[in-house]
């Protein structure tokens, strides 16, 4: 009970609640499993047990309309009659068969039958096999015209089985009546139970719900103190801010009892806020002349501070030129080493090619004196060639005035020798331009040899005169290299000047930036006063709400 009395108002309504619901699942529970065991009994009575007495019925039906059609059959002397009767017949073993499949289907699933019915079904099935071959024999026998005998065999046979078959098919009908009863019984004793028990769980729900709820109502009144009307009027009272109410209760935690003791704290805490509002009030005041003072030097100090900073800026400007201008001087010392170097680079590689030229030309007029001495050579052996060709020529001319001398015998050698002749004129012909064309090449030669020896100083005179190049922009390249140093060192020397006057000026920035902020923040600070003041004339007036 005090574990209940402990919890929250609302963990109480939440577990109430709970526990209605929990009785009303078992009730539903409870409702839905009897339900359902009703459902399927009544399933059981109506898809089961009804069905196979269906099927039963069915049966009898056809085997009791067979017994007098078969009966008919044998005692008609009419042929039409017997027709009649025989279609009969098979119509109602049809319809026997009709009813019998599904019953052997149904027999084949689990549980849809009992040993006990089986046992029937097969008792059934042996009189039908034994009873349709007898009639149809005496159907056999009258349709041959063996009446005596057809009569006999339906009187002392057949009579007995189809009795027989009606009997078993009557027990199966029978007891698949007496299951329905039993299941009706089954089912009116668990309806009933059913109902004996929602009312037993009903009346427990109702016990349960009556007792939780005097437990909350009980425990609510404990924790406020009293009823919720009288607590929210004296609430309501202290809320409008009449703190001179008198009140009182009996439970010590409740919720009453916080707010008497609220009201005694807060009735002090207004007392002691009244005093002090009136003393911020003049601390306020003295505060706010103070500041204005405070304002005035700060305003004095600001102005100073941006003068000098004006003039830092001036001087940071100017050292910022000079610093410029150093830069520039350097560039343009670095520039003039590039080019020197350039310069330098570019004349000792002249120089090489010059010394290269020099020694190529050597070389090209070596080579043109040795083309000249192989002229000459060749100026010999054309001369020899063209002694060689008179020779030949002198030779033909002998040779042809032999063959003359020889008549029509040497005309063959008169043809060899005037070709050979003709072959002599050719080759004077060629001699003498190889010869004309070996003197011009000579001729050429020594003309070129003759340029190319007047070439040769002036060659050796460019590659002097680009070595002194060479050593005056070497000259020029390191007075160009000591000027940059120079002037590097200028830079740097700027910079660090300019860097100084920076900080220096950054400095004074900061410091005229605190002065601002100075004086932002007292005029601030003057305004939070001004507003405390207004704040403590308006805690004032709210305290006056209280009445005391």
């Amino acid at each position: 009970m005090n574990y209940f009395e402990n919890l929250k108002v609302s963990t109480k309504l939440y577990l109430s609640f709970a526990i209605v619901i929990f009785l009303m699942i078992i009730i539903s529970v409870i409702g839905i499993n009897r339900v359902d065991f009703i459902d399927k009994s009544l399933s059981t009575m109506t898809d089961v047990n009804s069905l196979k007495q269906r099927y039963g019925i069915n049966f009898r039906g056809s085997v009791h309309d067979r017994a007098i059609a078969i009966r008919d059959v044998i005692l008609t002397n009419e042929n039409d009659e017997l027709k009649t009767f025989l279609n009969d017949i098979v119509r109602l073993e049809k319809f026997y068969n009709e009813s019998d499949a599904p019953l052997k289907q149904f027999i084949k699933q689990i549980g849809s039958v009992t040993k006990e019915e089986l046992d029937m079904i097969k008792d059934i099935d042996y009189i039908n096999e034994t009873t349709v071959p007898l009639y149809k024999k005496a159907i056999l026998l009258k349709q041959e015209g063996k009446y005596d005998e057809a009569h006999e065999l339906l009187m002392h046979e057949i009579a007995g089985k189809f009795t027989q078959w009606l009997a078993a098919i009557n027990k199966f009908i029978d007891y698949q009546e007496n299951a329905n009863k039993e299941l009706t019984d089954v089912i009116k004793a668990e309806a009933s139970g059913f109902k004996y028990i929602m009312i037993v769980l009903t009346l427990i729900a109702i016990v349960i719900a009556s007792t939780i709820g005097f437990l909350i109502q009980s425990g609510i009144k404990r924790e406020i103190g009293g009823e919720p009307k009288d607590v929210n009027n004296i609430i309501s009272e202290v809320a409008r801010g009449n703190l001179s109410i008198k009140s009182d209760t009996t439970y010590e935690a409740s919720i009453l009892a916080q707010t008497i003791k609220m009201q005694n704290k807060l009735k002090e805490i207004v007392e002691s806020i009244n005093q002090a509002s009136y003393q911020v009030d003049d601390k306020t005041k003295i505060l706010i002349e103070t500041f204005k003072n405070v304002n005035t030097s700060v305003t004095k100090q600001n102005d100073i501070a941006t003068n000098s900073t004006k003039i830092v800026q001036l001087a940071k400007q100017k050292t910022g030129d000079v610093a410029n201008m150093a830069k520039d001087t350097q560039l343009n010392s670095n520039k003039a080493t590039e080019l020197c170097q350039n310069g330098k680079n570019s004349s000792n590689e002249v120089a090489q090619k010059m010394n290269e030229i020099n020694a190529t030309v050597a070389e090209q007029v070596n080579q043109i004196k040795l083309l000249s001495s192989h002229a000459k050579d060749i100026s010999g052996a054309a001369e020899l060639i063209s002694e060689i060709t008179d020779q030949t020529n002198l030779l033909a001319l002998n040779a042809a005035i032999e063959a003359a001398r020889a008549g029509e015998a040497g005309r063959g050698f008169a043809v060899v020798a005037d070709e050979i002749r003709k072959l002599a004129e050719r080759t004077g012909t060629a001699t003498d331009e190889i010869t004309n064309t070996i003197k011009i090449i000579q001729e050429q030669t020594e003309v070129a040899v003759s340029i190319i020896e007047q070439g040769v100083p002036r060659v050796e005179d460019g590659y002097k005169l680009s070595s002194d190049v060479a050593g005056l922009l070497n000259e020029i390249y390191n007075q160009a290299v000591d000027s940059s140093h120079k002037a590097s060192e200028v830079v740097s020397v700027a910079e660090n000047q300019v860097e100084s006057m920076v900080l220096l000026a950054t400095n004074i920035e900061n410091i005229s930036k605190v002065s601002h902020d100075t004086q932002d923040n007292m005029n601030q600070n003057q305004e939070k006063l001004k507003e405390l003041e207004a704040i403590s004339r308006k805690l004032n007036e709210l305290i006056g709400f209280f009445k005391i």
